[in-house]
């Protein structure tokens, strides 16, 4: 599942992903992503302001979420500051029979599965941009569009509901200041950063979703040889696992 949710404003926004304990069950363990620094990771495609794959700093996140350069304290983009609307967070999720493996998994095991919804992920956010489902806009009024060249996604993994069940799940933060080359008047192009049109993202949603799913069960048929089940709604479960022990597993659904 693909679930995009529009953040609020500057820092406030990044609150939620880095201060908050209290979201999930035993925050002292693996779950403490709200609170502890390098809790995620750089999603990008240009690596102008952040390099992907690079651990995320807690300052440089609520920066970003404000339009600022973390590098300089600088505005990135117009309307920079504590009402700049922040970006979107893609919520992607697996059916629950994934995350009831990966809870019963050795740690080899665990480590596959987190693996396989890491690379749908990037497949999933790869689709969105090669699809443009995600634009910057410039010109009077933002009527101009264009296709990003930068589009920076902060990636933060998850494992449980605040219920404490089993949840493998990413929340991909589409951050409000995405990179692209504009033409001019004299034929050459300029670079500049911009803020984000996600219109078509939410409009494609269910597409987006489709391939995410799609590169996870690829990938874990390919590491355990599972088979699947549909599941409704375009959803599908790995067979074996028990519907009860799905159901025993969801008290958030309950």
């Amino acid at each position: 599942m693909l679930s995009p949710h529009r953040l609020g404003a500057g820092s406030q926004a990044a609150a939620y992903y880095t201060s908050d304990s209290k979201r999930e069950a035993r925050p002292d363990r693996r779950d403490d992503y709200y609170a502890r620094d390098g809790g995620g990771v750089w999603w990008t495609t240009s690596g102008t302001v952040v390099r992907h794959d690079a651990p995320i700093d807690n300052a440089s996140f609520r920066d970003l979420c404000a339009g600022i350069d973390p590098r300089t304290g600088q505005p990135l983009v117009r309307g920079a500051g504590p009402t700049h609307w922040a970006g979107v967070d893609l919520t992607m999720t697996p059916g629950k029979s994934v995350s009831v493996l990966w809870m019963a998994g050795n740690a080899a095991q665990r480590t596959l599965i987190e693996a396989a919804h890491r690379q749908a992920i990037d497949e999933a956010l790869g689709f969105i941009v090669t699809e443009g489902l995600i634009e910057v806009r410039s010109g009077a009024g933002g009527r101009q569009r264009h296709a990003p060249t930068d589009l920076i996604v902060a990636r933060y993994d998850h494992y449980t509901t605040r219920e404490g069940d089993p949840n493998l799940h990413t929340h991909a933060v589409v951050l409000n200041v995405a990179g692209s080359l504009l033409p001019t008047r004299s034929g050459r192009y300029r670079f500049a950063h911009l803020t984000i049109e996600t219109t078509k993202l939410f409009s494609w949603q269910i597409v987006a979703g489709a391939a995410y799913r799609a590169a996870l069960s690829r990938e874990l048929a390919k590491a355990f040889g599972f088979r699947f089940r549909e599941a409704g709604r375009g959803q599908w479960e790995i067979e074996g696992v028990a519907p009860e022990v799905l159901a025993a597993f969801s008290q958030r659904s309950a």
